[in-house]
């Protein structure tokens, strides 16, 4: 084969390339067309609300605060002073655990002596 037939080849072959990177790229075209025309087909249809994604596996944060009436401020206010009026019950606070200085030191030398084994056995390796 000739140098000039092996050139011809090569740009029968490069204008075939050319032909279908166009064709790919119109398609490209046409399919991001139509991805936003349902996109937004979409959200005429949900009223416009497009549903946020957060990252996987959390859950959703804490909802915002409502706004109350300065009418319902105001019955919660006098609620409030009707059970500060009523008498405070009397709550037991349970008596705080404490460990005897026997038992500290049982539970200090069993650490110890798990340390120093993990030591010795870091050193043996």
């Amino acid at each position: 084969m000739s140098i000039s037939a092996a050139v011809a080849e090569l740009n029968k072959e490069i204008a075939a390339l050319g032909k279908t990177i166009t064709e790919t790229q119109k398609t490209q075209t046409r399919l991001v067309a139509h991805r936003d025309a349902l996109l937004k087909e979409d959200q005429t249809n949900s009223g416009g609300i497009v549903p946020k994604t957060g990252k996987p596996g959390r859950k959703p944060g804490r909802p915002a605060k409502k706004a109350v009436s300065v009418e319902k401020t105001a019955s919660l206010k006098k609620a409030a002073a009707v059970k500060k009026a009523a008498p405070a019950k009397k709550t037991v606070v349970p008596k705080k655990r404490t460990m005897s200085p026997e038992a500290r030191k049982r539970i200090a030398d069993a650490q110890k002596k798990r340390w120093a084994a993990q030591k010795a056995s870091a050193k043996s390796e």
